[in-house]
């Protein structure tokens, strides 16, 4: 995947239709923390940082069939089913971020990760 152009009208629209997005994502490997990272995270370390709902693992960008339901899908991790992308009101201050133990073992989950993500 290619970016667009820094100043141009594509990248802004971009921006804007990513801004609910992870700002971060935690790449480990199995057995080394990620569960434990995730805890912590989640369990309200910061008030600010927010981790995906429900299980740990999206699989968002190495598994084939979840990256084809799109960016919105993957947005609804955090706001819920019905998530219009790039709208996140009252939560627009947030950090949001991914732990994941299976992005290293998935050759395009780092393109795809760098396609979408600001």
């Amino acid at each position: 995947g290619v970016r667009p152009a820094e100043g141009s009208p594509l990248f802004a629209r971009h921006a804007e239709l990513t801004r609910c997005m992870p700002r971060f994502l935690v790449v480990g490997t199995q057995k080394g923390g990620t569960s434990t990272l995730h805890y912590v995270l989640r369990s309200g370390w910061h008030p600010r940082v927010a981790l995906n709902k429900g299980e740990k693992e999206v699989h968002h960008f190495s598994l084939d069939d979840n990256h084809a339901m799109g960016p919105a899908r993957y947005q609804a991790r955090w706001d819920g089913e019905g998530a219009q992308l790039g709208t996140c009101p009252g939560r627009e201050d947030e950090v949001r971020g991914e732990v994941s133990a299976t992005y290293l073992d998935y050759p395009r989950a780092a393109e795809r990760a760098f396609a979408l993500l600001p």
